[in-house]
């Protein structure tokens, strides 16, 4: 899609929502590296019946891997429900990687090029049952300190490398257990 002409996932026809179902797999939606694009009045599911520590999964995973600034993404209307990821780490508690894993994930990774999302909106969408999170935002571009620029050193061999995100709006949704 384009700025001012965004592909768009849409229910068409009926009045209920169509449902994607990732049946217990990695996730059911998957964008990389990938922008302007709406999802919109779809149903989102992704359920397995048995869940082990090592099973982590989405009902939504937007990836950026060294895209730079990626945006115009919109999920209106979409309801994400019923995705069990587990809820226990796979190193036994050692990190907290879980918090990661449920209804919809905006992930920024790689090491090659500064990346971020801007322009972002999540409305009018209905998260439930979604094992341990309802929607979240990561990036590996996160480094810095209070007064630190990019690229400087924080210590312990790390740099500064944070790159802001911009215009990510989140309204009129609703969260349930």
């Amino acid at each position: 899609g384009k700025k001012n002409n965004p592909i768009t996932f849409e229910t068409y026809g009926g009045k209920e929502p169509a449902t994607i179902n990732g049946k217990g797999d990695s996730c059911a939606i998957y964008a990389y590296n990938k922008s302007n694009f709406e999802i919109k009045n779809i149903a989102v599911t992704n359920h397995r019946d048995i869940v082990t520590k090592r099973d982590i999964f989405n009902g939504i995973y937007i990836v950026n891997e060294d895209a730079g600034a990626l945006g115009n993404i919109y999920l209106t209307g979409v309801k994400v429900f019923d995705v069990n990821s587990s809820y226990e780490a796979w190193d036994d508690g050692k990190t907290d990687q879980t918090r990661y894993y449920g209804g919809v994930l905006f992930l920024v990774k790689g090491t090659k090029i500064p990346s971020s999302f801007n322009d972002i909106k999540v409305e009018g969408c209905r998260l439930e049952n979604l094992s341990r999170t309802g929607c979240n935002f990561k990036s590996e571009w996160s480094n810095r300190s209070a007064s630190s620029d990019f690229g400087d050193t924080l210590g312990k061999g790390i740099k500064d490398n944070w790159v802001p995100w911009n215009n990510i709006v989140f309204r009129n949704n609703i969260f349930r257990k």
